[in-house]
């Protein structure tokens, strides 16, 4: 069975992304993780003991992050969405290239 072709990332001790890898990449090390499926999150966290993605970011950093942010009546950027597409066809190729692999 073929490896993979998710994003690799290389994680700390804490469980947060120190660096990312293609799956092309020859120089891959050992112990790294395949990316996150689904939402995305403020502050992506690998949680070794469950071996899954989780919320790093406090909901005080959270609200933070969302502090002024009026969701309905300012409407979204065009660079905004783009960034959201682009994101959203990473995960497909991510989940169709996992797929192909099987």
């Amino acid at each position: 069975m073929e490896e993979s072709r998710l994003i690799k990332y290389e994680i700390d001790e804490n469980g947060y992304i120190v660096r990312s890898y293609n799956p092309d990449d020859s120089n891959i090390p050992d112990g790294v993780v395949d990316a996150w499926e689904g939402s995305g999150f403020f502050k992506p966290r690998y949680n070794r003991e469950q071996g899954q993605w989780v919320e790093g970011a406090a909901q005080e950093e959270i609200d933070e992050i969302l502090k002024g942010t009026n969701l309905i009546d300012e409407p979204v950027s065009e660079v905004e969405q783009l960034k959201e597409q682009v994101l959203d066809l990473q995960r497909v190729c991510n989940v169709l290239m996992a797929n192909q692999s099987q």
